[in-house]
Formats: structure tokens, sequence, C-alpha cells
């Protein structure tokens, strides 16, 4: 089974919009169902489909461990990436590393404690 579709709780939605668009160059379209306003995500790779929805409570606690799953995002260039997510307000959760044989990770924390992943794959 192939992961298709992806959801990232936001407190506050257009701030959370505005520090991916800057950190990961993705735009957002707003959509509804059933009365539930969520925002499609676009530019997200490999035929997978993004959403940004509204938190049903409080944002994560700084240190707080991960309640649920972390998604990591393939870049081209992980040191870029990481310059743009710090400069739009990301911080670093476990700074970059190799993955041997793979590439290299680093995992980041966004602008509503989300934390998620960017990975760049090694040249074959």
């Amino acid at each position: 089974m192939q992961l298709s579709a992806f959801e990232i709780h936001a407190s506050s939605p257009q701030d959370l919009m505005i520090f991916y668009e800057a950190g990961l160059g993705w735009t957002f379209r707003e959509d509804s169902h059933e009365g539930h306003v969520f925002w499609h995500i676009e530019g997200a790779q490999n035929g997978l489909t993004g959403r940004l929805i509204q938190r049903a409570g409080s944002a994560p606690s700084d240190g707080a461990p991960v309640m649920g799953g972390v998604l990591s995002y393939g870049v081209d260039d992980i040191d870029a990436a990481s310059e743009k997510i710090r400069a739009a307000g990301g911080r670093d959760a476990l700074p970059k590393f190799e993955i041997k044989g793979e590439g290299w990770a680093a995992y980041f924390l966004d602008t509503d404690q989300n934390v998620f992943g960017i990975f760049e794959a090694s040249e074959s």
C-alpha cells in the first residue's frame, strides 16, 4: 500500500500557509466539505495529495513527543532547503544526518510546532 494523501494540522492555517509557501514553495487552494474548510496543498511531489486543516486543539508544546506520523518531503538540495525553512521561521528538530547509501535527512519544527522532515537522495 502506498501513501497517497497527508494532512497538516494548523492552529493558524493562514500563518502556516505562509511558512510552507516560503519554506517549501507550496501554494494552497481553499476548499470545503460538509461545512469543514481546508486547503489543498499544491506542489506536493509524486502524486501525493496534501491538505492543511484547522487543528482541533492546542499546538504541541516545545519538547512534546511526536503525536502521529512524521512526513518527510523530498528536496533537491538539503542545505538550500534547510536555509529556506529556517528563514521562514522553522527550527531545527534534528540536524542534517546521513542515511548511508540513501542520502541526507533533517527534521524541523514548523511555525505551529509540527515536526516534519526533508530528504535529499544520494546520486545513484
